[in-house]
């Protein structure tokens, strides 16, 4: 299984307040493939399944479980992003476009919603990226950060969600991104 990881640059007045100048993040969702590569092919909590849907359905101790595994598999260190660092990534970065959405104004673009999900995840990378490369952040499943909150939009709920500053608490719509 193998997944990739882009390079957030941040700008010096970015990182002089939140103490990093870049990391990576997951370009898509973790995907139920990589989930069972790590966690075992009959651990696979997902509602909708599929090994390139997100994996979703999990809790937070879950979450942190898998990242433990998968540091240990690896030899590297993941973990679940900062909500700044997730909001950083969320807008593009250092050379963000202001838009509505994560890549797009428009939410269809860039986000799967209740308005064109047919009430179930999709594949992940099927809409535009955003302008650093990453996918699916403004919807297909909420996303955990630190502070165990979901935040973007999920394929249950409509467009109005699926910005960075929305979040989740229903883990039946939560997923996770490595940073």
């Amino acid at each position: 299984v193998t997944f990739r990881m882009v390079r957030v640059l941040a700008t010096d007045s970015w990182s002089y307040y939140n103490n990093w100048k870049s990391f990576y993040i997951g370009e898509s969702e973790v995907t139920q493939e990589l989930w069972k590569a790590i966690m075992g092919t009959s651990n696979n909590p997902s509602g909708f399944k599929g090994n390139n849907l997100p994996v979703e359905n999990i809790g937070y101790d879950d979450c942190l479980t898998f990242i433990e595994k998968l540091n240990s598999k690896t030899g590297l260190t993941f973990k679940v992003p900062t909500y700044e660092q997730w909001q950083y990534a969320f807008k593009g970065a250092c050379i963000s476009k202001n838009y509505s959405y994560s890549g797009s104004s428009n939410y269809d673009d860039v986000a799967w919603c209740s308005g064109n999900s047919n009430g179930t995840t999709h594949e992940v990378k099927t809409k535009q990226p955003n302008e650093i490369g990453i996918y699916d952040m403004s919807g297909n499943v909420y996303e955990y950060v630190i502070d165990r909150w979901g935040y973007g939009g999920s394929w249950g709920h409509s467009s109005d969600y699926c910005h960075d500053y929305n979040s989740a608490s229903d883990i039946s719509r939560i997923g996770l991104r490595l940073c």
